[in-house]
């Protein structure tokens, strides 16, 4: 069963990301996106402390650590976005394109 989210990207920016499992996985900061079809297909998550610890990724004081989740794993989106993998299911997802690879998020200018 194909379920269709309609949300604006710049409303996912800095939602939380929550496992199956309940735990916070990070903040979205960006997404990728198919420029043949127009549509996105990974989410960019800051990962929180924790879950970088469980993944066994190395953090930066200076710069936030992301993964990129594809939105085949998202089950809902609302005031947080829940995905169907729990932490420690991650792993494989854990190696990023290239950061400039990264559509950020923003509200454009009024």
């Amino acid at each position: 069963r194909m379920v269709i989210f309609l949300v604006k990207a710049d409303r996912l920016s800095g939602k939380k990301v929550i496992g199956a499992n309940g735990n916070v996985i990070g903040e979205v900061s960006g997404v990728e996106l198919d420029l043949t079809e127009w549509r996105v297909t990974s989410l960019y998550v800051d990962l929180s402390d924790n879950a970088a610890k469980e993944l066994g990724i190395s953090t930066s004081f200076w710069s936030a650590t992301s993964i990129c989740l594809p939105v085949t794993i998202v089950n809902q989106i609302g005031d947080v976005i829940t995905i169907t993998k729990n932490t420690s299911e991650l792993i494989g997802y854990t190696e990023c394109p290239q950061r400039s690879t990264v559509t950020p998020i923003t509200t454009p200018p009024v």
